[in-house]
């Protein structure tokens, strides 16, 4: 056996199934749920009692896409994202040796699965709108989540049995737009993965809900219970986040830039000319040459002005100098803030290796390698 199928022997059904083909299978799909895929579409088979001796080609193509049907039903069921039944679907045909001719065209496939996946899942909603079941928490949405971006400007949550539901409302001036929702957390403990109402739309002004199954995702619920852990971002796509400092900050740096950039070229031309003065002065060694005389001054005092202008040509470059350097450091703080805000926004998804230092036993310095799945 290298792929998976069900079977019928002696007047007893089977499900036969390949390890090795399972763990490829949803390596090439991507998803785990590939996987849960496959067997929901075999037990379809089963369930729906085909005859597994049929040549007949129209008949086996029948048979495929209503074992196809059964699977996005149970997907459907299940949770499971739309696009993650689709996405097994399409590895299906790839994955197995099987003929074509007993198999459906695969745009037909995945037009039969989308279709019932739709429906199903409509039935899904139907039966939860108004009731979420058990026992009902009200958490708070992390207030990181309405920056400047945001469409909407608060959300609340509820925590049931088995899910956590987020509510907002999408505002009138807001319909038509291309808009994505996105659900997520900070937390590395909470992974947010199976979700319903998160994509990519056109915007329909109204009350929308998001619906996060924490137990699909293994996310304990006293875990899933706690404040501030959860963030909703709504955004237009057409204005995505993007790492900007503001417009008075912007000015107040190149303020300080063009400031010390004006002192500086006002200190050119008094140490250029203390520097000639110097060369004046080492020139003329007599203190009563004409030289000075001419000027109403003598060496000494020559000396002493051009020392200070020259000082005061230095301190001049020196704080114009400071002047740029603190414009462009600001610049370059308030661009990083704006960078770490944008990463708050977009709900950037942590690293997968990370290296931390730790102490072993309290004795001895190590390495800690972190691995994020």
């Amino acid at each position: 056996m290298d792929n998976a199928q069900a079977n019928e022997r002696k007047g007893t059904r089977y499900l036969l199934y390949s390890n090795k083909f399972m763990e490829e299978f949803k390596k090439d799909a991507k998803t785990k749920w590939a996987a849960y895929f496959v067997f929901a579409h075999e037990i379809g088979h089963l369930v729906r009692g085909h005859n597994f001796n049929t040549v007949d080609p129209k008949e086996r193509k029948k048979m495929e896409l209503e074992a196809d049907r059964f699977a996005a039903v149970a997907m459907a069921r299940m949770r499971v994202q739309r696009s993650d039944a689709l996405a097994a679907a399409q590895s299906l045909k790839a994955r197995l040796n099987i003929k074509p001719e007993y198999y459906p065209d695969p745009a037909a496939r995945e037009e039969a699965i989308s279709i019932e996946y739709d429906k199903e899942w409509k039935k899904v909603l139907d039966s939860e709108r108004g009731k979420m079941g058990g026992d009902k928490i009200f958490i708070a949405i992390d207030p990181v989540s309405f920056n400047r971006w945001n469409l909407i400007g608060t959300a609340s949550a509820v925590l049931t049995d088995e899910k956590v539901i987020v509510s907002f409302k999408i505002l009138p001036q807001y319909n038509r737009r291309t808009i994505q929702v996105v659900l997520c957390s900070y937390n590395p403990g909470i992974r947010v993965n199976t979700t319903i109402g998160t994509g990519t739309f056109n915007a329909v002004p109204g009350d929308r809900t998001v619906e996060w199954n924490y137990q699909m995702d293994n996310v304990p619920r006293a875990m899933a219970s706690q404040p501030n852990q959860l963030r909703i971002y709504v955004y237009d796509v057409s204005n995505m986040p993007t790492a900007r400092v503001g417009p008075d900050i912007r000015k107040k740096c190149w303020i300080l830039v063009g400031s010390g950039a004006l002192v500086g070229l006002a200190a050119i031309y008094p140490y250029t000319d203390a520097l000639s003065k110097h060369d004046d002065y080492a020139k003329y060694l007599d203190k009563q040459d004409v030289f000075y005389t001419s000027k109403g001054t003598n060496r000494d005092a020559f000396y002493k002005k051009a020392d200070n202008e020259y000082v005061g040509a230095q301190v001049m470059m020196v704080t114009g100098g400071a002047l740029v350097l603190s414009g462009v450091v600001w610049s370059i703080v308030e661009k990083n803030r704006a960078r770490k805000e944008l990463k708050n926004t977009i709900c950037a998804t942590p690293p997968r290796w990370r290296l931390d230092p730790v102490l072993i036993a309290n004795t001895a310095p190590g390495i800690r390698l972190g691995i994020r799945f």
